[in-house]
Order: C-alpha cells, then structure tokens, then sequence
C-alpha cells in the first residue's frame, strides 16, 4: 500500500516493491521471492516531477482512510511493458490516479537507485479510487474496481481502454454484499468475460469476533462470479 497503518503510524514493512516467482512441482505451486525488495518508492512517487501537483509526500503523512491520504491498491501490467498503480486514495479533483513505472524490474534486481514515474490516467469513477486493476488482453481493456477511500460500501465496475485521454466506462454488475478488493478474469468469450471478485470480509463477524481479529483457522474471504458484457 506503501501508506500508513489505520492509526496513522509509519510502517516500513508497507513500503516493499517487491517480485516473486512461481513454479510447479511435485508438490504444488513454490513461490519463491526474486531479486531484492525496493523501499524507495515513496520517496521517488513524492519527488517525481509530473507527480507534484498531487502532493503525494504530503499525502504520505496522513492516515490512508483520510481524505487526501496515500493508499495503492491497484497494480497491473500494461502491454507495453510498465507497471500500472492504481491510488485508491488520494483522488486529486475527484478523480482516480493510475500511474506508470516504467523500470520495475530494473528496481527489484539492483540496475537502478530510482523509479521512472509518469502519469497514466486519471479518471472519472464517480469520485471512487482504484481498489484492483486487471488488463485483459484479448480485449485490450482494463477491468478496474472502483471504491470509496474509506470504508464506505460504495463499489462499482469499470472498464477502461487504458489511454491518457480516455474514460472508463462503468459496467453494471450486481455485486450483492460483495466488497471487492480483486479481480480474477477466468475466461474470455468475445465481448463476454468470467470475472472472480473477491471480497474484504475483515469486518465481517465470525465466532462473535472480527474475521480479521479471529483466530487464524476461522478467517476467509469470499469469492464471487460474475458475467460481464463489455
């Protein structure tokens, strides 16, 4: 998230690019971490000229559920190679803020002391911010799940062409009770896509606890499937 804790303290161990990779063996899926952790990214997203008109090392300094607080959420990778992040908060004149970086695997593997940053989009969620990101590649669109920045339930689908200058398109999808914190596109058929939400239940109560407080065991989340035509 590279932001705060809920209580607005500093926390190092939120502030991780990191990479991984994964194999199958005889045993399952090994994920194994690659190269090294950068922890300089809050540093470059507050430095980097194109950014400043966002304030973002300000932003740092608040709680990520403030208004004006810094929280990412959103990461995908676009086809043309950089990373997108998508800011749940802070939503600089009511619109979400994606950003490319453009040399993460140059960050992660030690060829670079600094993030190549720029403006990717911002865009019109109905005043939400990114809270997941995903490209589809046979349909050259992103599916974006758009929230509040706080913890209100106001959740929303869109798909995005990826452009500077273009919109996102909101798309109707019942999401019942779900709060979407991922997508997972499962299937691909024309103009029609399987998407897999899945949701933050941490507030939900399990066993007369939180399922975030409860003990290990008793914590899940669920997953919702869902059509979309877009």
């Amino acid at each position: 998230s590279h932001g705060r804790d809920g209580d607005g303290d500093e926390r190092e161990s939120r502030q991780r690019l990191f990479a991984t990779s994964a194999s199958v063996t005889a045993h399952g899926v090994r994920i194994e971490p690659a190269g090294r952790p950068y922890t300089r990214l809050l540093r470059d997203l507050a430095r980097a000229p194109e950014l400043e008109p966002f304030d973002l090392g300000r932003a740092a300094q608040l709680p990520p559920e403030e208004p004006g607080g810094l929280n990412l959420e959103g990461l995908a990778t676009a086809p043309d190679g950089p990373l997108l992040l998508g800011f749940r908060n802070p939503i600089p004149e009511g619109r979400a803020l994606v950003v490319a970086l453009g040399n993460a695997d140059d960050l992660v593997e030690g060829r670079a002391s600094s993030a190549v940053l720029r403006v990717a989009g911002r865009l019109d969620l109905g005043g939400r911010g990114i809270r997941a990101i995903e490209y589809v590649p046979e349909s050259k669109v992103y599916l974006i799940v758009a929230g509040a920045f706080d913890d209100a339930r106001d959740f929303r689908l869109y798909a995005w062409p990826g452009g500077l200058d273009e919109a996102a398109v909101g798309l109707d999808v019942d999401l019942d009770d779900c709060k979407p914190e991922e997508l997972i596109v499962t299937e691909v058929r024309g103009r029609r896509l399987e998407v897999e939400l899945l949701s933050d239940d941490g507030g939900r109560k399990v066993g007369g606890k939180k399922c975030k407080k409860a003990d290990p065991e008793m914590r899940s989340f669920r997953g919702l499937r869902t059509a979309i035509e877009i």
